[in-house]
């Protein structure tokens, strides 16, 4: 993990005093424009005029970074507000990064990363408090950044990827003992799914890889979930996402190493074994 500490009160007054220098000069620059014409021993058309545009353009490009940074202490300060940095004495801000984030590369890569952070944790309070207008709201910011990778790796790590999986939702039995057979809940969200996960993967090494994979294969192995391998096979299959190809050669690899028993594609034993409604109709369980 990297750490980021913040002061955010004595960086806002550092951004004012570039602020402050940056009005200051080309307040000063305009002087010497006007100057130019009222006997000022120079003429126009050379001498101080480079000099001058140099300047404003500086004095631009310094405003420009100041509006970047106050843009980074606030979505600093928005992680701490909704738990996902923590506040210290003296108001202070302390963010661990993860190492295999490319957050701390640039302000945009760091601006994706944590609106995903902060994505994820407004979809997980929002499902929890049963606010569907809330939730499509959520889904439509991530809908805008979900081909992002820094965006997408992130949100898959906040969120969960087996959360990532089930995103267009569980359909459950009403007759006790027995699971119900689905066409896809949303084909929307079974997209949305694939890309998050296809746009992640492709930013993983081995080692990611690996992690993922063992996740993934310890969800599916939970009782009494043998549809969930359906939901798995359902976003894999969207045919417009490309999955890092060390991510699929380590999932291949690691869900093979579980025997599958054929008998789960039987729709009537599939019935009575899945009590959760994971189980899509015309997909296999067999996760491989």
């Amino acid at each position: 993990m990297a750490t980021v500490y913040l002061d955010p009160l004595k960086l806002e007054t550092k951004i004012i005093q570039l602020e402050t220098f940056c009005a200051n000069a080309r307040t000063a620059a305009n002087f010497d424009i006007k100057s130019q014409y009222k006997n000022d021993p120079v003429k126009s058309g050379g001498g101080l005029s480079p000099h001058i545009t140099a300047i404003v353009n500086a004095a631009y490009v310094l405003d420009g970074r100041a509006v970047e940074i106050r843009a980074n202490k606030t979505k600093i300060q928005q992680l701490s507000s909704n738990g996902l940095a923590i506040t210290e004495g003296q108001g202070r801000i302390r963010l661990e990064v993860p190492d295999d984030s490319d957050a701390l590369n640039d302000s945009s890569k760091f601006q994706k990363w944590a609106q995903a952070s902060l994505d994820a944790i407004d979809l997980k309070r929002a499902e929890e408090g049963h606010d569907e207008n809330k939730r499509n709201e959520i889904i439509q910011r991530i809908e805008q950044n979900k081909t992002d990778h820094t965006y997408a790796s992130a949100f898959v790590d906040r969120y969960g990827v087996e959360n990532v999986i089930l995103l267009p939702g569980v359909t459950y039995s009403n007759e006790p003992g027995k699971g119900v057979e689905n066409t896809l809940p949303d084909p929307k969200l079974t997209a949305l799914s694939a890309s998050l996960l296809s746009n992640a993967s492709q930013t993983w090494g081995a080692e990611k890889s690996k992690q993922v994979s063992d996740r993934i294969r310890g969800w599916l192995n939970e009782a009494n979930t043998q549809g969930r391998a359906t939901r798995l096979n359902s976003v894999l299959s969207v045919s417009d996402a490309y999955y890092g190809r060390t991510f699929l050669g380590t999932l291949a690899n690691t869900l093979d190493d579980d025997p599958w028993d054929e008998r789960l594609d039987d729709a009537e034993h599939r019935g009575f074994s899945d009590s959760n409604g994971y189980t899509l109709r015309g997909y296999s369980t067999d996760p491989v």
